[in-house]
């Protein structure tokens, strides 16, 4: 099992896609959090602290595009066949892919908690505000790390399922950053269901419509899960290429 996630890890740091989304989502966080910083001397320093913190949950959209992108690819190639064989089954080629996933998640999660941690001794100094780093800015950080490290999962769960790397990264984005806010605005007893709103309870978004953090926690499970059952039979039933 060890040769067969090692195989794993080297097939998702092939190509270039693996520094490019974290180059571009910390690139991204960082014009946020910059942005962000411009109107913390209207906020009270906690919220400013807490606020630049959390702007990190962004790389959780391309924790998952990562994730999502090496699962799907495996497809597109036609080195999931090779893969199965190898491995010995279709499961145990599935349980690889899915430790590399948790992997690239942890990865991902420690790079935006780390960062997201550093942030507010960054920028709040430089605009005349003074840190307030409270109990509440630790679960912020936690939060981060969780829905990020969380991401990967679901993205590579996904990219079983759709088998296609346009279609899974296509998925993706609308999910998290239109479908799941759309509907959180139109039908919040609804939307506060919807994946991309449980990650938001677990970060500290602040929002009154959301889940309390134990259901939105139990929220994302069953989605995983889901997912995990559907690409599980999928992978079973359908033909690996």
């Amino acid at each position: 099992m060890r040769d067969i996630v090692g195989a794993a890890r080297m097939r998702a740091l092939t190509g270039r896609s693996w520094w490019l989304l974290a180059t571009g989502g910390i690139g991204v966080c960082v014009l946020a959090a910059a942005g962000y910083a411009t109107t913390v001397t209207d906020l009270p320093p906690q919220e400013a602290t807490d606020g630049l913190v959390g702007l990190w949950f962004t790389l959780l959209l391309f924790s998952a595009l990562f994730a999502g992108n090496v699962t799907a690819r495996d497809h597109a190639t036609g080195t999931i066949a090779r893969t199965v064989l190898t491995a010995g089954g279709r499961d145990r080629a599935l349980a690889a892919g899915l430790r590399v996933s948790v992997e690239i998640g942890v990865v991902y999660g420690l790079v935006a908690a780390a960062l997201g941690a550093a942030t507010p001794w960054v920028l709040l100094p430089a605009a005349g505000v003074d840190v307030a780093w409270t109990d509440s800015t630790w679960a912020v950080v936690l939060g981060v790390f969780v829905v990020t490290a969380v991401a990967a999962p679901w993205g590579a769960l996904l990219g079983w399922l759709v088998r296609s790397q346009v279609a899974t990264i296509g998925i993706l984005v609308v999910q998290m950053l239109l479908t799941d806010e759309l509907v959180q605005r139109l039908a919040p007893g609804v939307g506060k269901f919807g994946l991309s709103m449980a990650m938001a309870s677990i970060y500290g978004d602040g929002r009154d419509d959301l889940l309390a953090v134990p259901a939105a926690a139990a929220v994302i499970a069953v989605w995983l899960a889901v997912a995990a059952v559907g690409a599980v039979l999928l992978v079973r039933r359908r033909d690996v290429l």
